[in-house]
């Protein structure tokens, strides 16, 4: 894909391991949610993907729940010396502002910990409410830019009444 596509500039490696949903018979969660063979599986990405281009940015994919799966991913990545200060880390919000800076904190706090500058994407952004959405992803954006972003990707669920756009 990437010596076939050159424009392409980031590559998001994994998408909320952490998150599990039994009653959901189409999802197929990632092994157990283990941070250990994810931390494993995004240093080998990383070792191919810069091996066939250089300079293209690696986007560690948002946990479901910062606050419970970032730190324990971080641990690992850190035991088998992934790069971690040299790569961008994402970060999901669906419902406020609130929801946001909560799962913005819990980012900078694991970032924190582990000296790791603070580049974040938000790779996946909405809000709830028909009434208060726009106001709600204006502020949502606002805030993410402030806070650093690097890059904010809007998501439209039209399944989910009241998510997206």
């Amino acid at each position: 894909l990437l010596l076939n596509h050159p424009g392409i500039k980031a590559v998001i490696l994994g998408n909320e391991y952490d998150y599990f949903d039994p009653g959901n018979t189409t999802y197929i969660p990632w092994e157990n949610q283990n941070p250990k063979t994810m931390a494993m599986f995004i240093k080998d990405s990383i070792n191919i993907i810069k091996t066939l281009k250089p300079d293209v940015e690696i986007v560690i994919g948002a946990p479901y729940n910062p606050a419970t799966a970032l730190e324990p991913l971080v641990y690992e990545m850190a035991q088998i010396q992934v790069p971690i200060g040299q790569v961008v880390y994402a970060v999901h919000a669906y419902q406020d502002i609130e929801n946001l800076n909560t799962k913005l904190n819990s980012t900078w706090r694991v970032l924190d910990k582990y000296v790791i500058p603070r580049r974040i994407w938000i790779s996946e952004l909405g809000a709830l409410g028909s009434e208060t959405q726009q106001e709600n992803l204006t502020q949502m954006i606002e805030l993410a830019f402030n806070e650093g972003a690097g890059n904010v990707c809007l998501y439209h669920a039209s399944a989910h009444d009241g998510f997206g756009f």
